[in-house]
């Protein structure tokens, strides 16, 4: 098996197998979903930001642009900013990827 390979093993009261049809799940901050192929109308594994992922970066940005921070300048809000906006973006891109591949 792939996992004793790598010396890991599978938590046996965290490890379930669901179904991507119904309502999909949550992994590593994505919500993995099957819909329908826009193109060929079957269904296909579509990823995107979790809503833990997205509620977690949006706290983070609210944290530096609040209103107590208004004083401060400009390239230090954007310094502050650029960790969220990259993993923001590297959220979405991911999410993606499967458009790339010949996915819908």
């Amino acid at each position: 098996m792939f996992l004793g390979r790598l010396k890991l093993t599978l938590h046996p009261e965290k490890t379930h197998v669901v179904e991507m049809d119904g309502d999909g799940f949550d992994f590593l901050g994505f919500h993995f979903h099957k819909l329908p192929s826009r193109r060929t109308g079957r269904l296909v594994p579509y990823a995107w930001p979790s809503q833990k992922a997205m509620k977690a970066v949006r706290e983070r940005i609210r944290r530096q642009t609040e209103r107590t921070r208004l004083r401060v300048e400009l390239g230090e809000l954007v310094g502050a900013l650029e960790p969220d906006h990259s993993r923001l973006a590297g959220l979405f891109l991911a999410g993606e990827l499967h458009e790339e591949a010949g996915g819908p």
